[in-house]
C-alpha cells in the first residue's frame, strides 16, 4: 500500500479572472528567457558540455558527473550520488541533492544545497540513477525526470527522490518516498533542509504553504512549496544559522505513521526568484493550479531622484506593521509586484538617502512614484607616484553629522560597508550629500592619503590621489599564505572580493587556500586584468579535526578543475596521517606545508589535551615547513605556566621554546581572512625573493625561502637585519634573516633598519637572544631617543650583541601604546604596529649549532613514548 500526498501534475494553469493579473506578471518576468529552446534537457556534466550547461553564480558547486536539468526558464544541478560528494567543507554529503538552482535569463546561483529529506535520508548509489523522457507528438521533449535511490539514516529503509522538470515550468517538482520494510510501524515527519547562510532571511507564508529564503544583498531567493495534503510547515529550533530544517505535517499536526510493507511519498516544488516578492508570485500560480482563487493585482513602483531612476533601491512592502515582501528596483528604477488589493505601506531605502515611506491604496492607483533625495557621485582616479593606475582601498568616514555610508555587507566584493575596493584606482561611487574624511591606501609600503571632501547632491566630486611608495623593500616581497572566501564553505564572501582585498593591500604573492579544495585566484586576476600585480598559484587548506591542531595549508598544488575537491586530498582523523598525506600529494611534488593556528603544547606532547604528557602529534613536524605563530604582540607577555588544557596559549612563546629544543620550523603570520571588510592586510610575511616584479615571482622560490626561514612577520613595519662578525679565521662573515653563520662570540653585530609609511610609527626595537628579551638589547624612543628618527626610516643602528653560547637571534620592532589606525579599519586598526624576524642562527665555536634547551621559565609537555 502506498500513501500519497500530491496534486495533479499540471504544466498549464487554469486561472480565474482574479488570478489572471498574477499570471500575466509571472509571464512577463519570464519573457526574457523565451529565446531558449522549449525542450527540457538533461545531461551529465563533462568537459565536453561544461561551457554550455554549467550554471553561473557565486555559489555554483557543480563538478563533472553532476546532473543538470534545465528548460527555457530554470536550470538545476543534482549532485551525483556518492558518500564522498561534498559541495564544500561544511555543505557535505550532498549526493542526490540540489546544489545549484537559478534562472536562465538572469543566472545567479546562491543556493548551497536543498536536501530532500533533510538529514534523515542519504543518496549514495550512483548506479541507481534513472532518467525518463516524455516527448510531444512532434518530438519536442516536454518533460524529463531523474530518479535516485537512497535510504534512511536511521534503519536503512529504502528511499527514493524523483526530480521532474516540465517545459515552461518555473519550478522543479521534487517527490520523495520511503518504504517501511521493517517489522514494526514507524513515524516520519516529512523533513527537508536548505543550507542558507548569513545574509539569507527566511519566512513561512501565512497559509503555511511556502518556505521562503531570500538574500537581499545578492539578489536571489528560493521557495519550497508543499503540495497536496501536507501544507503545514514547522520550523524546529535551528542548531546553527546555516542549515534551516523544517517538516511538512498532516492536517492533524502529527507525524505520519507507515505500517510494515507500506510506503509514503511527499511532493513539493522548489523554484528560484530574484527576490522575496517574486517568490510569492510563483507560489500564487501553484495555489491557482490547485483551484484556489487568488486576489492579487499588479502594482508598479518607480523610484527616482532629481537626476533620474534610482537603481537597486531596497523596497519593503508592509501591511499592518509587518513586512510582507522585499525587493529591489531594476536599472530603470522600476519594481513590479503582485499584491492583494489592500492598503499597504511602501518603505524605500537607498544608502546615503533619507528612508522614505508611502501609503498605497489600490482603489486610487496601481502605479506610484517615490522621489528620493539625490546623491552625489565620487569620480576617483588613484595613481602611483609615476602616474600609473594602482589598486587601492578607499574608506569614507562621515564628518559633522554625516553618517558613514553602508554600501553592502562584508561578503560583497567591491563596495563593502564604508569601503570601496578598486583593482586599478578608477571608479565612480554614489554617495550621500555631506562632508567626509576619505582615506586612500595601498598597504604598508605606501603612504596613505587623507582628504576631506564635500559631496553635493546631483553633482560629481573628483577624487584625484597619488599614492607614493616610500618604504623600500627591495629583495623582499609581501605575501599572504592563508585566505578564504565562499568556496571554503564556512563563509559567504565573494572570492572576487578576496582577490580585490589582496590587490588593494599590495600583496605581491598569495596562493589560493580554500578549505578542503584546491582552487585558484587566476580567473579573477584575469577578469580584473591584474595578473601583473600579484603572483598566485593553486593551494588549499586541509581542514580536519581536532581543531585547531589538524589544519594545514599547502601550495603550490595541482588543481584538477571541476572535480571533487579540485583533486585535493581528503582529511584524516589522525593529524599525522593527514599532514603526511598532504605533503606527499601529487607524487610528493615540492610544496610548502604550513601548520595553521596550532596548539603547540598539545602537538608536542598532549594529544588528548588533558594537561598530561603523552606522545602528542610531534611527528607532524616531519612534514611541516612553517608554522603560524600569531599574534605577534604576545611575544612581550610573561609566561610561567602551561595553558589551560585545550587552549592554544601563547603560541609565539611556545615557538621560541621549540627553537631552544632544536626544532627548526620558521614562523609565519597570516590574516586567515574570511570576509571582505578590511579582511586581508593586517598581517603579512615579507619573504626574500630574487625579483620585485610580481609577474616574475616563482612560487617555488617563495616555498624554498619560506622553508629556510627567510621571512619577516609583520602587520606593517618593514625590518631588515644584517648580522656580521669575525669567523674562526678572523674572516668577515655575514648573514640575513634565516641564515646560519659561524662567528666568534664577542664579534657579532646586527645592522637593523626599520621603515614605516606615514600612517603608523614604532618606538621600540628589541633583540631576543635564544628567546630571552635582553634588557641591554632593548631600545625605546623614550630612553634612547637619539637612535630613532621621524621620517620613513624610523631606526637604523648597528647593535653589538655579545654571545656566551650558540644563539638564535630574533629582532622585534613595535609601536607600544600606538595603533595601526583607521587605514586598517575599526578592529585591526586598534592593533599595535609590530614586526618579528625569523631567527639568525649563530654558531660561536664552529661545531654545529647546539640549541640550549632553555624553556624560558615555563614548563612544556615533552613527548612521552
Amino acid at each position: 500500500m502506498k500513501t500519497q500526498f500530491r496534486i495533479p501534475r499540471a504544466t498549464k494553469f487554469c486561472v480565474s479572472n482574479a488570478g489572471l493579473a498574477a499570471l500575466v506578471f509571472l509571464t512577463s518576468i519570464c519573457a526574457a528567457s523565451s529565446c531558449y529552446s522549449r525542450q527540457v534537457e538533461c545531461v551529465v556534466l563533462s568537459a565536453a558540455n561544461w561551457d554550455e550547461f554549467a550554471p553561473l553564480g557565486k555559489e555554483v558547486d557543480a563538478i563533472y558527473g553532476d546532473i543538470v536539468l534545465r528548460n527555457e526558464k530554470i536550470i538545476a544541478v543534482i549532485a551525483q550520488p556518492s558518500s564522498k560528494r561534498n559541495a564544500n567543507m561544511t555543505v557535505r554529503d550532498v549526493g542526490g541533492s540540489i546544489i545549484d538552482l537559478t534562472s536562465r535569463s538572469e543566472p545567479n546561483d546562491q543556493l548551497s544545497c536543498f536536501y530532500p529529506g533533510g538529514n534523515q535520508l542519504v543518496f549514495h548509489d550512483a548506479d541507481s540513477v534513472r532518467f525518463t523522457t516524455i516527448r510531444e507528438t512532434d518530438g519536442v521533449v516536454k518533460s524529463r525526470q531523474v530518479a535516485v535511490d537512497g535510504k534512511t539514516v536511521a534503519g536503512a529503509l529504502p528511499a527514493m527522490v524523483i526530480y521532474r522538470l516540465n517545459s515552461g515550468d518555473t519550478f522543479l517538482t521534487v517527490s520523495t518516498s520511503i518504504s517501511n520494510e521493517s517489522e514494526s510501524r514507524m513515524a516520519f515527519n516529512f523533513p527537508d533542509s536548505v543550507r542558507a547562510d548569513r545574509t539569507f532571511q527566511s519566512r513561512v507564508s501565512q497559509d503555511n504553504r511556502l518556505v521562503a529564503f531570500y538574500d537581499p544583498s545578492f539578489h536571489q531567493a528560493y521557495g519550497i512549496f508543499g503540495v497536496g495534503e501536507l501544507p503545514v510547515i514547522e520550523f524546529p529550533k535551528p542548531k546553527n544559522d546555516r542549515n534551516k530544517d523544517w517538516y511538512y505535517r498532516s492536517t492533524a499536526g502529527e507525524p505520519q505513521e507507515i505500517a510494515t510493507g507500506d510506503s509514503l511519498q511527499w511532493e513539493r516544488y522548489i523554484f528560484p526568484a530574484k527576490d522575496d516578492l517574486e517568490l510569492d508570485v510563483i507560489a500564487d500560480q501553484l495555489r491557482v493550479a490547485e483551484g484556489n482563487r487568488i486576489e492579487r493585482v499588479p502594482m508598479e513602483l518607480f523610484v527616482r531622484d532629481k537626476t533620474g531612476p534610482v537603481e537597486d533601491a531596497a523596497v519593503t512592502i508592509r501591511q499592518n506593521g509587518k513586512s510582507i515582501g522585499f525587493s529591489r528596483t531594476d536599472h530603470t528604477g522600476k519594481l513590479i509586484a503582485s499584491l492583494e488589493p489592500l492598503e499597504f505601506e511602501i518603505v524605500v531605502d537607498s544608502d546615503g538617502r533619507e528612508k522614505l515611506g508611502a501609503i498605497f491604496q489600490f482603489d486610487k492607483s496601481r502605479m506610484t512614484t517615490i522621489e528620493l533625495t539625490s546623491l552625489g557621485v565620487i569620480e576617483a582616479q588613484i595613481t602611483d607616484g609615476k602616474g600609473n593606475p594602482i589598486a587601492c582601498k578607499v574608506a569614507f568616514h562621515g564628518l559633522d553629522g554625516t553618517a558613514d555610508p553602508d554600501f553592502g555587507p562584508d561578503s560583497r566584493a567591491i563596495a563593502v560597508q564604508n569601503l570601496r575596493y578598486s583593482a586599478n584606482g578608477e571608479f565612480k561611487q554614489s554617495l550621500g550629500p555631506g562632508k567626509y574624511d576619505v582615506i586612500v591606501s595601498h598597504g604598508p609600503e605606501f603612504d596613505a592619503v587623507v582628504q576631506q571632501l564635500e559631496v553635493t547632491a546631483g553633482l560629481v566630486t573628483k577624487l584625484n590621489v597619488t599614492l607614493n611608495r616610500t618604504v623600500d623593500t627591495t629583495g623582499w616581497v609581501s605575501t599572504e599564505f592563508h585566505s578564504h572566501s565562499s568556496p571554503s564553505g564556512d563563509n559567504t564572501s565573494d572570492q572576487l572580493g578576496r582577490v580585490l582585498n589582496l590587490l588593494a593591500e599590495q600583496f605581491d604573492f598569495a596562493p589560493c587556500t580554500e578549505h578542503n579544495r584546491i582552487d585558484s585566484y587566476r580567473p579573477h586576476l584575469e577578469k580584473l586584468n591584474a595578473q601583473h600585480r600579484m603572483a598566485t598559484c593553486p593551494g588549499m587548506e586541509l581542514t580536519g579535526t581536532p581543531l585547531p591542531i589538524n589544519h594545514q595549508n599547502a601550495f603550490p598544488m595541482i588543481m584538477r578543475p571541476r572535480t571533487q575537491d579540485g583533486g585535493g586530498p581528503t582529511t584524516a582523523v589522525d593529524p599525522v596521517v593527514q599532514v603526511e598525506r598532504l605533503k606527499l600529494w601529487d607524487n610528493g611534488s615540492e610544496k610548502l606545508v604550513q601548520m595553521n593556528h596550532p596548539n603547540l603544547v598539545a602537538i608536542l606532547g598532549d594529544r588528548d589535551s588533558n594537561g598530561e604528557a603523552d606522545e602528542g602529534f610531534g611527528r607532524m613536524f616531519g612534514y611541516v615547513d612553517v608554522v603560524e605563530v600569531h599574534p605577534l604582540s604576545a611575544i612581550f607577555e610573561e609566561v610561567t605556566e602551561l595553558p589551560q588544557p585545550g587552549k592554544r596559549g601563547n603560541v609565539i612563546f611556545n615557538w621560541m621554546q621549540m627553537l631552544n629544543l632544536g626544532y627548526r620550523v620558521p614562523g609565519v603570520i597570516n590574516a586567515d581572512a574570511h570576509y571582505n571588510f578590511h579582511g586581508s592586510g593586517y598581517r603579512r610575511n615579507f619573504v626574500q625573493c630574487s625579483t620585485d616584479d610580481p609577474a616574475s615571482i616563482d612560487p617555488l622560490e617563495i616555498v624554498r625561502n619560506s622553508a629556510a626561514g627567510r621571512v619577516l612577520m609583520s602587520n606593517g613595519p618593514f625590518v631588515t637585519v644584517q648580522a656580521h662578525g669575525k669567523g674562526p679565521k678572523e674572516e668577515d662573515v655575514t648573514g640575513q634573516i634565516g641564515d646560519r653563520i659561524v662567528a666568534k662570540k664577542d664579534s657579532l653585530k646586527l645592522d637593523v633598519k626599520v621603515q614605516c609609511p606615514n600612517w603608523f610609527d614604532i618606538n621600540r626595537v628589541q633583540v631576543a637572544v635564544n628567546g630571552r628579551l635582553k634588557k641591554e638589547l632593548n631600545f625605546t624612543r623614550r630612553e634612547t631617543s637619539q637612535m630613532f628618527a621621524d621620517g620613513v626610516v624610523k631606526f637604523q643602528q648597528t647593535i653589538d650583541v655579545p654571545l656566551l653560547e650558540d644563539s638564535h637571534l630574533i629582532v622585534i620592532v613595535a609601536g607600544e601604546g600606538l595603533q595601526l589606525g583607521r587605514v586598517m579599519g575599526p578592529e585591526h586598526g586598534l592593533t599595535m604596529p609590530i614586526a618579528v624576524t625569523n631567527p639568525i642562527y649563530v654558531d660561536i665555536d664552529n661545531d654545529g649549532f647546539q640549541p640550549n634547551r632553555d624553556l624560558l621559565g615555563a614548563p612544556i609537555l615533552m613527548p612521552q613514548k
